[in-house]
């Protein structure tokens, strides 16, 4: 049994369980026996937080969200104004630390507002 399992069977209900994936094989391992609410994808663009790390892109977060039923969030580089294109790659949603941090307390209703937006309507990617 893994740790998400041993995890969710002690949990309180409503508890959600998610994992940090990098590929569509890693994606599949850890949803398999359903201990795992959502995972979490990147890097989808390159990020100050982790110089170097060569970005997986939007093709890659395309195909580990179409491999699993299970919501992925796309984190990495996440800017409001890319936030459309995550959506169409199918992440359900995303996570950020520069996004919010970087941001003045003022901007942050837009930024949110922008962001709900680009989820509520997104299109396939071409």
């Amino acid at each position: 049994m893994g740790d998400a399992a041993r995890i969710k069977r002690i949990a309180p209900p409503g508890f959600l369980i998610g994992r940090s994936v990098h590929s569509v094989e890693e994606a599949l391992a850890v949803t398999g026996n359903g201990a795992v609410d959502y995972l979490v994808f990147g890097s989808v663009f390159e990020t100050r937080s982790k110089p170097g790390r060569e970005a997986a892109g939007l093709h890659a977060l395309d195909a580990v969200s179409t491999s699993t039923t299970v919501p992925v969030l796309a984190v990495g580089g996440i800017s409001a104004s890319r936030a459309g294109a995550v959506a169409r790659a199918g992440a359900s949603g995303i996570a950020a630390i520069g996004l919010f941090a970087d941001a003045p307390v003022e901007a942050m209703q837009g930024i949110v507002a922008q962001i709900t937006s680009a989820f509520d309507t997104p299109e396939p990617l071409p």
